[in-house]
């Protein structure tokens, strides 16, 4: 059987270190947004619909990264939990077997 060392008191920082990247994107992405409303209204070009969509777009795919990083930090949560579960089960295992 093959032996993974993982940490889960590093996969627990590395999930915190996400949360805090994930939480930068929607910062970025509001300023995006905020600065999208406001060249709407300032800016009269005949090249202001399409540079608001493309900002329109850029603050969806921020979201969703946003999202899926979250996930992620979500997934690295769970799979420490589940190593110190399994860890505790093996203990007692062992202490059982003595």
């Amino acid at each position: 059987m093959a032996k993974i060392n993982a940490s889960p008191a590093v996969l627990e920082r590395v999930a915190r270190q996400l949360t805090d990247i994930a939480g930068d994107i929607t910062t970025q992405q509001k300023r995006v947004l905020g600065t999208r409303e406001s060249v709407g209204s300032a800016w009269k070009s005949q090249y202001t619909p399409l540079y608001l969509e493309d900002v329109g777009r850029v603050c969806t795919k921020l979201g969703g990264t946003s999202d899926r990083v979250h996930e992620i930090a979500r997934q690295l949560r769970s799979t420490a939990a589940e190593i110190r579960r399994l860890e505790r089960e093996l203990a007692e295992k062992n202490r059982a077997s003595r």
